[in-house]
């Protein structure tokens, strides 16, 4: 399903982390057995586990390809109009409803005593509102423009939508921040899932990532 505007704020949003760590090999009789409590054969092992903790792996940082970039840049702008189309018109939505709100108190009021609102209730109201707004445009207009988004948030979005990328493009963003690998053959596996996210990324269109009927009810609301 396409995501809808309240998936991709809060969305916001959360980071995606992806950790490569070496496995290490336990004693076979289990942790906690006390020293020279088994037999040389269990050495070798040992000694192998610990040169490989002992060798780092090679880190390595890539640069983005273009149409990866681009896709990130798209969905990261579109993110951030539908954010503050949303919070302007959520806020245009509540103004309109404190306005007929106090409206509607205000001749009630008169209704039942035949006078106007007494001047301490109206700077009640008065300040009511106005902290409501200062703190609706803050949170709803203000705070989406400015939070930063990263690239392996946006990368999330897309592979959650597009499925078929099967965590390349999360790979391809992480390898930018440089990862570690180990060997030829895992250098060989990156190259390939960069080229393939590279492909699938030219085939992704930025409009059907996300669902935009909310943004149209808050619009006929408003």
């Amino acid at each position: 399903n396409p995501l809808s505007l309240h998936d991709a704020l809060p969305i916001s949003f959360g980071g995606a982390t992806i950790e490569y760590c070496l496995s290490s090999v336990g004693c076979e009789s289990g942790a906690g057995c006390p020293d020279g409590a088994h037999t040389a054969t269990h050495h070798p092992e040992s000694e192998s586990v610990a040169a490989m903790s002992a060798t780092s792996p090679t880190s390595v940082r890539i640069d983005l390809p273009p149409a990866i970039r681009g896709l990130l840049r798209q969905v990261r702008f579109r993110i951030r109009r539908d954010s503050l189309l949303s919070g302007l018109l959520f806020s245009l939505s509540c103004a309109i409803a404190v306005f007929w709100g106090t409206l509607a108190l205000e001749a009630g009021w008169f209704l039942l005593q035949y006078l106007e609102l007494p001047p301490g209730l109206r700077v009640i109201l008065l300040l009511a509102m106005s902290s409501g707004a200062v703190r609706l445009g803050v949170r709803r207009v203000i705070v989406p423009c400015v939070r930063r988004i990263r690239d392996s948030d946006v990368a999330l979005l897309v592979e959650r939508r597009f499925p078929q990328f099967q965590d390349r493009l999360v790979t391809t963003v992480e390898s930018a921040r440089g990862i570690p690998l180990e060997g030829p053959l895992s250098q060989v596996m990156l190259q390939r899932s960069i080229a393939e996210a590279e492909v699938l990324a030219g085939q992704v269109r930025c409009a059907e990532l996300f669902d935009t009927r909310p943004l149209r009810v808050l619009w006929m609301v408003a």
